[in-house]
């Protein structure tokens, strides 16, 4: 063989490995890229963003899931405070804890539509003799039914109507209402001690998530909320009528930085409408962290700061201020 052609086989094995070692590079850089980022468009992700659940919002999502949620909190209430023969002197705080359970399961009928159910139990008491005394104890237990029907306009946008209609049977316990009964009246017959309450209420609204990038996600949601106290020892039957505004962003940092968590926030306002009974103005705030890197599980912590009324239509009124605990656990099929 003479040196010439030599030196041209030798040249084309070199351009040929240095070819194949480029092959080998792309895939590999292409496999990370493809690992690094969700690939499986599911029911709630838009331009690569998968969005986490929140408790101040539904999202305009159609899913079909099944999630347990634990919630568990502390926090203080604004109650009267009495002197030795039952009268009011001014106000106090009060120490309160609250723990409850949440089942929901939501059905994609079509592409565009679902329906979603939901039980859910909450406890809520004060604590110390004095906290017993006054605020007492509740037990409410809620049956929610809703509907969601939206449409993806933009491979970044989708945008539904949201509609959710429930019952919330509540019975408190409430020791203070009868010890001042005995003190004013001189007779202990146990009135006022029991306090049942049912609430009928409705939401109808529009909700809106938008991701410009790939981990970045922005929500909104609107409603008008109209809700009916059936019973009450102080208000008895009323009907009250508000809105209810509320915002949240998720970042995932999964298809950014390759780290399998997600972080949320939000804020929601129930807001009194102008003109006739108007509802209880609550403020709520969360924060929370997922895990994001299987899109078929909503896995996570998620805190509350509440401020608002509790329990309203029941004696004593309580402002409260609380922090909430919500243990998320969500799967997707």
């Amino acid at each position: 063989m003479s040196t010439h052609l030599r030196i041209c086989v030798a040249l084309g094995a070199a351009l040929w490995m240095a070819r194949a070692r480029a092959a080998d590079v792309a895939t590999s850089m292409a496999s990370e890229a493809t690992s690094a980022a969700p690939t499986v468009q599911t029911p709630r992700t838009l331009n690569g963003t998968v969005f986490q659940p929140y408790a101040l919002m539904t999202g305009p999502f159609t899913t079909t899931s099944f999630g347990v949620d634990t919630l568990f909190g502390t926090g203080t209430v604004d109650a009267p405070r009495y002197d030795l023969q039952g009268n009011v002197i001014g106000s106090r705080k009060y120490d309160t804890i609250a723990y409850g359970e949440n089942i929901d399961a939501s059905f994609r009928l079509l592409s565009n539509l679902s329906l979603r159910l939901s039980v859910n139990g909450l406890v809520f008491s004060g604590t110390g003799s004095r906290g017993l005394l006054v605020v007492g104890g509740t037990v409410q237990v809620g049956v929610l039914a809703g509907l969601t029907w939206g449409w993806t306009f933009t491979p970044a946008m989708r945008i539904a109507f949201v509609l959710d209609s429930g019952t919330t049977p509540q019975l408190s316990i409430l020791i203070g209402n009868a010890v001042l009964r005995a003190l004013q009246n001189r007779l202990f017959d146990g009135t006022g001690i029991l306090s049942e309450v049912n609430n009928l209420r409705s939401s109808a609204g529009v909700s809106y998530a938008w991701a410009p990038l790939a981990g970045l996600g922005l929500m909104a949601e609107a409603r008008y909320i109209w809700n009916r106290r059936l019973s009450g020892e102080s208000e008895g039957t009323r009907t009250t009528l508000g809105a209810s505004l509320g915002a949240g962003a998720v970042l995932d940092l999964d298809p950014l930085i390759r780290f399998p968590f997600a972080f949320t926030g939000s804020y929601r306002a129930d807001l009194p409408s102008f003109g006739g009974s108007r509802i209880n103005e609550v403020q709520q705030a969360g924060l929370g962290v997922f895990y994001s890197r299987r899109t078929d599980l909503a896995l996570g912590l998620e805190v509350l700061w509440r401020h608002g009324k509790i329990r309203p239509g029941v004696e004593p009124q309580l402002q409260s201020d609380s922090a909430i605990g919500n243990l998320w656990f969500r799967y997707y099929w």
